[in-house]
């Protein structure tokens, strides 16, 4: 009978201590054997908040009919770490798909990456200081019809007077008749540039 006082008095001082916030911690380093049936109890609240004691209870005796050898293959452990490696992974992996390289710049200092600043540059001052948006849709609209004009139609300096698509081999230009000829409006009218009819 003292016996079983003594295991009765145990368990309610355990139980007690698994009630505490980091008291599965203690149970845990305390005894061995109920290691792995606890490893869900050895989870802190600030973990998990919506689990109450005898929610955390129930899942440690659920650990139970796992074996211990399987435990670390059925635990899912998602932590903000993990989900941003994974992510990381995977953007890496596009970007060697697509073969582009990654460029890394410094926020908010405009010398890190000149081609980038130029570009938002002359976007800004070739069209959107022309051009009122109303919303995010509207912008998104009227940049694609830019993009369009910008590499299909609009000659560059630095590519000998080319466009873009006609260095890549993807745009070839129409050879132009002189005598006849009209103007072509682009970006809603903002440009315009003769076209071969």
């Amino acid at each position: 009978m003292r016996d079983l006082a003594i295991l009765f008095i145990h368990l309610l001082s355990t139980i007690a201590r698994l009630m505490r916030p980091g008291g599965a911690r203690a149970v845990v380093a305390e005894s061995l054997l109920v290691k792995h049936q606890l490893v869900i109890l050895n989870w802190g609240s600030e973990r998990a908040p919506n689990l109450r004691p005898m929610d955390r209870v129930i899942a440690g005796l659920c650990t139970l009919f796992i074996r211990p050898y399987r435990l670390l293959r059925v635990a899912v452990v998602f932590r903000p770490s993990t989900l941003l490696a994974f992510h990381a992974a995977l953007v890496r992996r596009k970007y060697r798909i697509l073969d582009v390289t990654e460029v890394k710049t410094v926020p908010y200092l405009p010398i890190s990456h000149p081609f980038v600043e130029r570009l938002i540059g002359t976007i800004r001052r070739e069209y959107l200081d022309l051009v009122p948006f109303r919303t995010a849709r509207d912008i998104e609209n009227k940049l694609l019809s830019f993009k369009v004009f910008y590499n299909d139609k609009r000659c560059h300096y630095a590519l000998d007077g080319d466009t873009p698509s006609e260095r890549t081999g993807m745009l070839r230009p129409k050879v132009a008749n002189l005598d006849s000829y009209r103007w072509q409006s682009y970006c809603r009218g903002i440009y315009h540039l003769p076209v071969a009819t």
